[in-house]
């Protein structure tokens, strides 16, 4: 831990985890917001305050594949400090906007500097750890970013409802500006200066090369997005589900929150169990656990009509399932993943969070898409995806 200065190792964890976090809450956060956004700037076309959510989306999916280069080339510190900034700038902007096409330029802005910690973090890690070790300080650091979209929805209605929602904006502002500030003061350069790589277009074609052609890579990449995509449609699907099959609107926020608390949990068993175990094996233990819920949730709908008491707890433990399969297995893939690329980390995070990341938007739209007020469609959509997940994990490469 030479490089992490004088910070504790649960310090550099905590900062690691609000590194984490940052994309998570300026989207979570917001959500509530989104039809009063469209009542006030756009009365006349409401529904086109969703598309707050896409330009970021794009603003962080743009970002992404710059950033780590950047970083490789110039140091982790200096391109963190600048997207944080720039994110700050963008959340201000939106927070004053007096019209939508202002605030959505202001939230793909945002999302070009939100990139920035979504990436480094990964980065950051791999400079000082790696393998096992690398894997256990993921997974202790994924137990509070797991936590923040299911509590995330809750503070944005709070802060909402009590301030209205320019509030939400300022309070993203304020916790980018936080995380900026305990990012600068505490942490020192982890990427020595011998090791930068000037960005070079030959030497950008030839480092996508090196990492499309490690099979271990493009396996963890490839479950990363079945793995991302199993969540984006619990997410997606979850307010649906509550509100037309259960009826319970008003308790969702916190059934959301409950499912997230029990991935944080997931990631700490992880963390505790990892360097005894190792990552594979916890990897496919999870998986192999997670699909047979599914298949039995399927058996279930399909088969037998269980009391709705029963039906909805059956529903909760299986929800909880896919929250607790990223608990034991994100922070174990990018290690695997981002192992043999310690000379080029930034640049194999980028390129592994970002086209993960599409992947992902592009498997999950279909499955909660099917959401047609019944069960059937999503589970056994999310059973697809993670039998994807599980049948890839038996390539994974070796651990480091």
């Amino acid at each position: 831990m030479s490089r992490t200065s004088s910070i504790s190792r649960i310090e550099f964890v905590a900062l690691t985890a609000v590194l984490m976090s940052c994309t998570a809450y300026a989207i979570d956060s917001m959500l509530a917001s989104v039809p009063l956004i469209g009542s006030e700037l756009s009365p006349n076309a409401p529904e086109r305050a969703t598309l707050i959510l896409t330009l970021f989306f794009l603003g962080v999916g743009l970002g992404t594949f710059i950033v780590g280069p950047l970083s490789d080339a110039f140091g982790r510190k200096p391109v963190l400090l600048l997207g944080l900034s720039v994110f700050i700038g963008g959340s201000a902007i939106a927070w004053q906007a007096d019209s939508l096409n202002l605030l959505l330029a202001a939230r793909f802005i945002s999302g070009l500097g939100a990139a920035t910690p979504r990436v480094l973090s990964g980065a950051i890690v791999r400079d000082l750890y790696q393998g096992r070790g690398m894997a256990r300080i993921l997974s202790f650091s994924m137990m509070v970013f797991t936590i923040v979209p299911g509590v995330a929805p809750l503070i944005g209605s709070l802060i909402s409802d009590a301030w209205g929602w320019r509030a939400v904006f300022a309070s993203i502002m304020l916790f980018a500006l936080f995380v900026a500030l305990w990012f600068g003061l505490r942490q020192v350069e982890t990427l020595a200066l011998e090791n930068r790589r000037p960005m070079r277009t030959s030497r950008y074609r030839l480092a996508i090369g090196e990492l499309f052609i490690n099979r271990s890579f493009v396996i963890v990449l490839c479950m990363q997005a079945l793995i991302s995509a199993m969540l984006y449609t619990v997410l997606m699907s979850a307010h649906g589900i509550y509100v037309e099959i259960f009826d319970m609107a008003e308790q969702f926020p916190y059934l959301l929150g409950f499912g997230s608390l029990c991935g944080a949990i997931a990631a700490f068993i992880n963390a505790s169990l990892v360097l005894r175990l190792g990552m594979r094996r916890l990897i496919r233990t999870a998986l192999s656990i997670q699909v047979s819920m599914s298949i039995i949730m399927l058996g279930t709908l399909a088969f037998v009509e269980l009391p709705a008491g029963v039906f909805f707890w059956a529903f909760l433990v299986w929800k909880v399932s896919n929250f607790a399969v990223l608990g034991f297995t994100t922070g174990n893939l990018q290690a695997i993943a981002l192992g043999p690329f310690g000379h080029m980390s930034g640049m194999a995070s980028s390129m592994l969070a970002a086209s993960s990341t599409i992947l992902a938007g592009l498997l999950s739209y279909p499955v909660f898409a099917s959401f047609d007020g019944s069960l059937l469609p999503v589970v056994f959509g999310i059973a697809t995806l993670g039998g994807g997940a599980l049948f890839l994990s038996h390539w994974l490469g070796h651990e480091g």
